[in-house]
């Protein structure tokens, strides 16, 4: 979410010339180019329905949504709902590769991003609330489609929270508790 897939490009270029240009790094370049791709993919579907959009409320959230898909998760996310939107890329895109893992800390993950907006006064308590609320109820509708499909896909059951970091520094944050009051919900 810091990087984005291009920073994580660039530094898997620095690495190839520092240890050699060994297969490894080609097939890390093919994965940053496919998680790049990921976002425009969808940030030009996002603009395809805005043009179509009668309704004006609709067209200006698509609009929105265009914007964020164009910047992650290709680019560094910028703010808050970019932030999430980058981690729900990564995690679907992973999934798509054929590994299940979990979020891990998303508190650690996301926790600067809204902290920031919240002292800057560019987000509410309430719109971070709505636009996570929305990344748990996306996770929920994973499912394989036809008739077998499964809806197991609640990543919120591995995920942790709070705690220390590295250096033994809490890390408790706002996302802590905004994780916490959705998953009670």
């Amino acid at each position: 979410m810091k990087l984005g897939y291009e920073g994580l490009l660039a530094y898997v270029d620095a690495c190839a010339s520092k240890n050699g240009d060994a297969p490894f790094y080609e097939d890390m370049r093919i994965l940053c180019r496919a998680g790049c791709a990921l976002g425009k993919k969808y940030a030009a579907k996002a603009k395809k329905l805005a043009a179509a959009e009668a309704d004006p409320v609709r067209k200006a959230e698509l609009e929105r949504i265009a914007e964020v898909c164009t910047q992650v998760p290709a680019k560094p996310a910028r703010n808050f709902w970019e932030a999430v939107q980058s981690l729900w890329f990564t995690f679907a895109f992973v999934r798509l590769c054929g590994n299940w893992p979990g979020i891990g800390r998303i508190d650690m993950l996301l926790g600067d991003f809204l902290e920031r907006e919240l002292a800057d006064g560019t987000i509410t308590v309430d719109e971070a609330r709505e636009i996570l609320a929305h990344f748990f109820i996306k996770g929920c509708e994973w499912i394989c489609g036809g008739d077998y499909g499964s809806g197991d896909a609640q990543h919120y059951q591995n995920l942790v929270l709070c705690g220390v970091d590295e250096n033994g520094n809490e890390v408790t944050n706002k996302v802590t508790y905004l994780v916490l009051d959705i998953i009670e919900e």
